[in-house]
């Protein structure tokens, strides 16, 4: 064979050979399309996320306050329960 006859061969070859390149290069690229789409949407999820744990945090500081509050106010409570007492018994 002489390259005249072989130069159309490897042309053909070559030309299926890029497109099927050029065809994986597509899909390629379109793969990472839906990737990064969908780690795009994981990073505005962990964003969400965070703030949910810094309301976390504020509720809990809440409860902590409020159960502070609630055992200060028994032991203000029994307080006035003795004084009012010993002024029942006649002290004062």
């Amino acid at each position: 064979m002489s390259l005249a006859q072989i130069a159309p061969v490897l042309w053909t070859v070559g030309l299926g050979a890029v497109a099927a390149a050029v065809g994986w290069l597509i899909r390629a690229v379109l793969g990472n399309g839906r990737r990064i789409a969908a780690m795009e949407a994981e990073v505005r999820s962990l964003h969400v996320r965070d703030e949910i744990v810094a309301v976390h945090r504020r509720v809990d500081d809440v409860a902590t306050t409020a159960a502070s509050v609630e055992g200060q106010l028994r032991q203000l409570n029994q307080t006035m329960g003795i004084v009012h007492a010993h002024l029942l018994d006649g002290g004062g």
